[in-house]
């Protein structure tokens, strides 16, 4: 694999807990689950330019830190930055998850006990 494949996402509310996005290749809505990180593209499209094995979910600052790199670092190395980067945002993701689940409870406790 001598290229990296990246789509970038950007939350919707109508989808929260995972990536809904429109395929610049065949115009359809594609769907992933939860997490950003590697995917098996779902767009057969003759003209995808995404790698055979699939592609990168990436929202834009993560998009934005691996076009700042160097385009000569060797592409294991990239690789290796980007699922960092992806592993990080992962855990910003889930933590707001777990304190909006938290908070939502604590709301519906306080109901019930009114």
């Amino acid at each position: 694999m001598d290229k990296l494949s990246i789509v970038v996402v950007t939350p919707r509310k109508d989808f929260p807990r995972g990536w809904k996005f429109v395929c610049q290749y065949c115009r359809r809505v594609h769907l992933h689950g939860q997490g950003l990180g590697h995917r098996a593209s779902h767009c057969f499209h003759p003209k995808a330019d995404y790698d055979a094995s699939g592609y990168y979910i990436v929202t834009r600052d993560i998009y934005d830190k691996m076009q700042a790199l160097d385009p000569d670092i060797y592409i294991d190395d990239r690789r290796a930055y980007l699922e960092r980067l992806i592993s990080e945002k992962n855990r910003q993701i889930e933590e707001e998850w777990e304190r909006k689940i938290e908070e939502n409870w604590n709301k519906h406790r306080l109901k019930s006990v009114r």
